[in-house]
């Protein structure tokens, strides 16, 4: 037996009717996402919009972009979207036909998004977004690529 399993044996033995609440109670804790407001999602939506659109001339400007895309995929502001929402929020991704999406395990139908616009060649990566949607077209998973 585990030490995990010996514990809760212990405490189910002694505390058998708090055991299974807690339990419920930390797993319910656990799945709580952030909570936003919506004023909060809407604004962090323009936010990613805003930089999905403008022109990156410098490593700075993408690195900002860069954060903004993590500050956006870490609240959960997309989480659970469905694609005509997604495409009001942050306009509509390109298939997801990048070397990227293949290898994080994203179908064609998945989409793909640079955020921001090379203004120039000494920009040679831009961050990325990839949502993948579940069966109802809901934006199921988030994987981001980072510059900063």
């Amino acid at each position: 037996m585990t030490q995990a399993a010996t514990l809760h044996a212990a405490v189910n033995a002694q505390y058998p009717s708090t055991v299974p609440a807690l339990a419920i109670a930390l797993a319910l804790l656990a799945s709580c996402g952030p909570s936003l407001t919506d004023a909060q999602r809407s604004d962090l939506q323009h936010r990613l919009r805003a930089a999905i659109e403008e022109p990156v001339a410098t490593r700075d400007e993408r690195d900002q972009h860069s954060r903004t895309l993590l500050e956006v995929a870490d609240s959960g502001a997309l989480n659970g979207l469905d694609q005509e929402q997604l495409r009001a929020a942050i306009g509509r991704g390109q298939a997801c036909r990048a070397e990227l999406c293949s290898k994080n395990g994203f179908r064609e139908s998945d989409w793909y998004y640079d955020v921001g616009v090379a203004a120039n060649d000494q920009i040679k990566q831009l961050p990325v977004l990839i949502i993948g949607f579940d069966p109802r077209g809901r934006a199921a998973r988030i994987w981001t690529l980072k510059t900063h």
